[in-house]
């Protein structure tokens, strides 16, 4: 899903790798935006200030930030603004090219949000199914809260990564497909990438079997659509991980002309970014971006929020028993 922070500001109609200064721009924008206050008109407004010029904007100190106007000639921001303008873009790396500085802020953002979430968990978030937890042997209360605290995380992580990663191929060097395909319902292109005068119109998946029978049935009709209906155009399946040989049969023997139409792994992010091994810088820079986040690994910080329910369970439990506790679920 595009990032909704960027509504309104000017999404570029060229390849990203083509179309720098409106990637840049974005870039900046969404940035200032994480600051209490600046709105997107203001969070706008300094990214024009700064001329597309991604390395002054991150090495930008105090006085340069107060010397930006309104009209009037009143400062832009207030000093508290600035200050926390000044945190936001502190840990940001300086000179790498615009994708990569997408890429860790990207990879940031994602891991803030998913420490969040388990931060902010309790007892309340859940549905506990007791039926399960008898037919699992689920006997204790921190095996109720570990096996439920697991699944709650896991579905979260699972969902926010698939947008994240759609990002992360986006500002890798794709643009968002906003073509409507005449016919075609349901199934449609994530991203595009233009390489040589064609448009690739490209179906992202997470991973090698995330599809089924049905699905890869409306992706062979949406392909088969949109090169009739454009010319230059050809329709692939994107995969962000995974091999050729972990893919499941019921895309390999669905999808039409499937050696062809598929990008996986490695291959996909050579493909978008045009750059041989680019896997590896996503590597490096995804594995960078989490420095300073977390005090501890996010299983321990997991661990350590099951062991605070554990107590939570136990200061709601009138007998501390398990059973006393289920029965609060049926």
């Amino acid at each position: 899903m595009p990032d909704p922070r960027l509504n309104g500001f000017n999404v570029p109609d060229e390849n990203l790798i083509e179309g720098k200064e409106e990637n840049i721009e974005q870039f900046m924008a969404v940035v200032c935006m994480n600051v209490d206050g600046i709105g997107r008109a203001t969070a706008g407004a300094i990214a024009v200030d700064f001329e597309h010029d991604l390395q002054a904007f991150l090495n930008a100190d105090k006085e340069r930030f107060s010397r930006i106007k309104k009209s009037s000639g009143a400062n832009l921001l207030r000093d508290g603004q600035i200050d926390a303008l000044l945190e936001a873009k502190d840990p940001i790396p300086r000179d790498r090219l615009i994708e990569e500085t997408w890429v860790f802020y990207l990879g940031r953002k994602f891991l803030q949000e998913q420490a969040k979430m388990v931060q902010a968990l309790s007892l309340d978030n859940f549905d506990i199914n007791p039926l399960l937890a008898k037919a699992l042997t689920l006997d204790t209360p921190r095996k109720v809260i570990a096996f439920n605290v697991y699944q709650t995380v896991t579905r979260s992580v699972v969902t926010s990564w698939g947008n994240a990663v759609e990002s992360l191929a986006k500002y890798s060097g794709c643009k968002d497909n906003d073509v409507a395909i005449e016919g075609q319902t349901g199934t449609n292109f994530d991203l595009i990438k233009t390489i040589g005068g064609t448009d690739y119109y490209i179906q992202v998946k997470s991973g090698p079997n995330t599809m089924n029978v049905g699905m890869v049935t409306s992706l062979n009709n949406a392909i088969a659509r949109i090169e009739q209906q454009r010319p230059n155009a050809q329709g692939i399946l994107g995969m962000t991980y995974g091999t050729r040989d972990r893919i499941s049969n019921q895309i390999t023997a669905n999808l039409n002309d499937a050696d062809t139409k598929m990008k996986i792994g490695r291959e996909f992010w050579d493909f978008i970014s045009e750059r041989e091994d680019y896997h590896k810088t996503l590597f490096e820079l995804l594995e960078a971006s989490s420095a300073g986040i977390l005090s501890e690994s996010f299983i321990d910080l997991i661990e350590s929020k099951i062991v605070e329910l554990e107590e939570q369970w136990e200061a709601r439990s009138t007998d501390g028993s398990i059973d006393d506790m289920l029965e609060n679920y049926i």
